[in-house]
């Protein structure tokens, strides 16, 4: 993505995802209960990724955490990615991360509630399409490194190692993955949003509060 001089995607530079690895069913009742994640259906380890979003390059990992016990955004504010972002970089990220510092991020606007009708309905408009999928099409970056990382398959359900040490696995894996993109670098088709659409950026998504 390379943005123009007077875009307002302009220092967009990474691209900001949360991942969950599959691990065995632990033993102990509390203990399964704050690893069971609602959202993927069985027991996880939870990461957050940061890759740049030309070369698809892994710049921050963090995380290791219960998958049942944290929320993304949650993961983002404890672990201290927002004191560390170099001034003037930005990033993009999905729906999960509402709430984040606008300065600092774009993220997806929640579609407007309206009534017609006497029925509330829900859209969005058109410069609010539009930015959902600019941003989208920038935020599939972190996604294919996602993707990468998930084809080495000692990340899920491996029944014979401590899930506390899942962390040090992961980090090897993602210094590998960034190996692999030197040497086979992840295909990026231009969205063509990102080419031809002029695109502002909505007032709501600078004062977007968190849920």
């Amino acid at each position: 993505f390379l943005a123009t001089a007077d875009s307002f995607f302009d220092g967009v530079t990474f691209a900001l995802d949360g991942t969950e690895c599959g691990i065995a069913k632990p033993s102990d009742p509390l203990e399964e209960d704050a690893w069971y994640s609602y959202k993927a259906g069985y027991h996880t380890v939870k990461y957050e990724l940061c890759t740049h979003v030309s070369s698809g390059r892994i710049r921050w990992a963090f995380g290791g955490f219960p998958g049942g016990s944290l929320h993304d955004i949650t993961l983002t504010r404890v672990g201290g990615l927002l004191s560390v972002i170099p001034p003037g970089e930005r990033g993009v990220a999905d729906k999960g991360y509402i709430g984040l510092p606008p300065e600092q991020f774009y993220v997806p606007l929640k579609p407007k509630k309206y009534q017609i009708s006497g029925q509330e309905v829900k859209a969005y408009e058109l410069e609010e399409r539009i930015y959902n999928r600019v941003v989208s099409a920038i935020q599939i970056d972190v996604e294919r490194a996602n993707g990468r990382l998930k084809r080495f398959k000692v990340l899920w359900r491996c029944r014979q190692r401590n899930r506390y040490s899942h962390v040090i696995v992961f980090e090897v894996l993602a210094n590998i993955v960034n190996i692999w993109n030197e040497v086979l670098p992840i295909c990026r088709n231009i969205h063509p949003l990102l080419q031809e659409c002029e695109t502002t950026r909505p007032t709501r998504s600078l004062l977007e509060a968190a849920p």
